[in-house]
């Protein structure tokens, strides 16, 4: 039943995403098209249609910024820079590193609502919606299989006992279904002919018997020899679901939307007028335009440096299985050949997400100067050519997989986490409304030029289990 509720949601998310390229390339077309030719481009690849679409929104956003002000009031308060305003947004906002490490939508207003997907898993097979909602994201094996389960003996491995017992989480249990697991190996399987009653045989029994009335009330299996302590025994089987429907497990995949409100991030520009009249007359640029394009870069930089703080504050400190340490053994090894070791690590990581929330795995890396100096070792990392050393920026790949320089993150340690294909499928989210504002200049009798930018946006955690951290130890 879950998949038939399921589907239309799923559907419902791509539609909307599909709605909302659409209408944003046909802004595109009928205003952007002659001056930003090189955008369209990106509406034309499936994969980088959706960002496209998104900067076309922020362009829709920042034209409306500056329409409310008159053409005199540009003209003589802002000069040349409204106009570049566009150009700078068309150049910085698709290149935001944002975009890779989780999901950015546009906002339409300064109040606005955002989408995003977040599982939510019940803790037992037999919770339902209204449950697994209140209770956590946290990812549970109940859920998995629906019918299968695996329970315990209730005695205890010690070198003596032969018997073991069972009492079955989950019935009615289907018949000719139940194995007895030593370590996880079958060594018995379930006989029945009549699912009244049954015998569990196997070569390492000599007895074993399970009785079906009343759902299966008891299962018991004899061993020859003596399972020693540290060994685990138990009985996996089937449970009927058709007959208890209500004991199917919880995986419930909400998509919802929240309020958003576009929060100020300002940044202060101030120059010498005698230095821009220098400049203007000898080297023929402007100061405040630099100084603009400079701001806006700064602006981005310091929006990379909130995301990725948010992102290792939510991630926690780093787990302790997610440390490699850098020493290379004695022998005859090599530092290159040692580093091969940090691939298992990287493993680690991304399955640590997967084991936490039940979903996704990793889609990029963050990492420090000291992780990425010793990620070029890794037979499959392959460098960027072409480096942008702003903020946050993109080194290279490991695998497929986007590796970003963060200056401000401890140079020993690395972050991962998870972004889906589909927008709201992310751990974060960051709503932005309008990328590039700018004040009037100012010049006052101390002959400083003064600006103002700023941009305005809003960003939430969804789910935090999307996020890792580790560190290389013993790095020279």
């Amino acid at each position: 039943m879950k998949s038939f509720i399921q589907k239309p949601i799923e559907e419902q998310q791509v539609e909307k995403a599909k709605s909302f390229v659409t209408e944003q390339h046909d802004k595109f077309n009928k205003t952007w098209k002659n001056k930003y030719a090189s955008l369209g481009k990106l509406f034309d690849n499936p994969a980088k249609a959706f960002k496209a679409a998104q900067t076309v929104q922020m362009l829709e956003n920042q034209q409306r910024h500056l329409s409310q002000l008159d053409e005199m009031t540009i003209t003589t308060k802002f000069g040349d820079i409204a106009p570049k305003v566009l150009d700078i947004l068309r150049l910085v906002y698709p290149n935001q590193v944002a975009h890779e490490l989780v999901d950015v939508q546009t906002m339409r207003s300064v109040v606005d609502v955002v989408y995003f997907v977040k599982p939510v898993y019940g803790q037992t097979k037999n919770q339902g919606m209204s449950q697994s909602m209140a209770n956590s994201t946290a990812f549970s094996s109940a859920v998995q299989a629906s019918e299968e389960v695996i329970d315990p003996a209730i005695q205890t491995p010690n070198g003596s006992i032969k018997t073991f017992t069972f009492t079955p989480s989950y019935t009615p249990i289907r018949p000719t279904t139940i194995q007895a697991l030593k370590n996880g190996i079958p060594v018995g399987t379930d006989t029945s002919s009549d699912g009244v009653t049954g015998v569990i045989a196997g070569a390492a029994l000599t007895a074993g018997t399970v009785t079906y009335a009343g759902g299966a009330s008891s299962i018991s299996i004899t061993f020859g020899t003596a399972p020693v302590s540290g060994d685990e025994i138990t009985v996996l089987y089937l449970f009927n679901s058709e007959v208890q429907p209500d004991s199917i497990g919880s995986v419930d995949i909400v998509f919802s939307t929240f309020q958003v409100k576009a929060r100020k991030h300002p940044l202060k520009l101030k120059w010498s007028v005698d230095a821009a009249l220098v400049t203007q007359g000898s080297l023929n640029f402007d100061v405040e335009d630099v100084l603009s394009l400079a701001g806006a870069q700064e602006l981005k930089a310091q929006k990379d440096f909130s995301l990725t703080d948010d992102l290792r504050r939510v991630a926690g400190a780093p787990l302790s299985n997610l440390t490699f340490s850098a020493t290379v053994p004695s022998g005859n090894y090599a530092e290159w050949q040692h580093a091969q070791g940090f691939r298992r690590t990287l493993v680690k990581a991304s399955n640590a997400i997967l084991n936490d929330v039940g979903r996704g795995m990793s889609s990029w890396f963050v990492v420090g100067t000291q992780v990425n100096e010793y990620m070029t070792y890794l037979d499959s990392y392959v460098e960027d050519p072409n480096k942008v050393p702003i903020g946050v920026y993109k080194v290279g790949t490991y695998r497929g997989l986007p590796i970003f320089l963060d200056s401000r993150q401890k140079t020993d340690e690395f972050l991962t986490g998870y972004k889906g294909r589909l927008f709201g499928d992310s751990g974060y989210i960051l709503a932005e409304y309008i990328e590039l504002y700018a004040t009037p200049t100012i010049e006052l009798d101390d002959f400083i030029g003064r600006k103002g930018i700023a941009s305005f946006f809003d960003k939430r955690v969804i789910t935090p289990g999307y996020f890792k951290r580790g560190r290389i130890s013993n790095m020279s």
